[in-house]
């Protein structure tokens, strides 16, 4: 297959992802999303990640959840930024897709399909169980639906990947925090949403195909 035809898969997926997801947007706040932006910034990057995944040799079912990946993290990354939550609607169906896809996966590459299983299972406990632990002592500063969104983004990059991501995903929200202090934009007591960040990190990671 040809790289142009992901990169166009991608920018599809990019794109119908961000219209869907400005109208859940719309419709659950009542409040107008910045289409035009999000819809060419959406369209990009998932165009971007559907050439960099067929160069990285990933698989046909690969390559499609990690561009659905990326276009729903774009989506929750704004709305995160805007109300402070990440939605669970979109949580859930990111995790029936991508049961979806390891089950084509492992149909269609029998003999690692233990492996395949066990990344993905071990990528959501990873994604699960440390931040739950960073809950414990960061408890103003990390909420459940932080929690949920790594686990799916893990199950997805598997327990490897995920690692990398989540330091990459604090290592941006830290550097942004301390310049937002050191512009008086922020103080450190006031609440930030880290999905954004999550989003940042995660799309930096899977188009670097670590």
């Amino acid at each position: 297959m040809n790289i142009l035809l992901f990169v166009l898969i991608g920018m599809i997926i990019g794109f119908t992802g961000d219209y869907y997801g400005s109208g859940y947007y719309e419709k659950r706040f009542n409040k107008k999303w910045n289409a035009k932006k999000s819809y060419i910034t959406a369209t990009v990057l998932c165009g971007l990640g559907g050439g960099a995944f067929y160069l990285y040799g990933y698989s046909v079912a690969t390559i499609i959840s990690y561009i659905v990946l990326s276009s729903a993290l774009l989506v929750i990354g704004h709305i995160d930024r805007e109300q402070l939550i990440i939605p669970d609607a979109i949580i859930r169906m990111l995790f029936v897709f991508r049961i979806i896809t390891a089950t084509i996966e492992m149909l269609l590459d029998k003999d690692n399909a233990f492996w395949i299983l066990g990344s993905a299972v071990m990528g959501l406990i990873y994604g699960t169980v440390i931040f739950l632990i960073v809950r414990i002592f960061a408890k103003e500063g990390i909420g459940m639906g932080d929690i949920k969104l790594f686990a799916v983004i893990g199950f997805y990059v598997g327990n490897k990947t995920i690692l990398w991501l989540m330091l990459m995903s604090f290592l941006i929200a830290m550097v942004s925090g301390l310049v937002k202090v050191a512009k008086k934009e922020l103080s450190i007591k006031d609440a930030v949403s880290f999905g954004p960040y999550i989003t940042a990190g995660s799309l930096l990671i899977m188009l670097l195909g670590v």
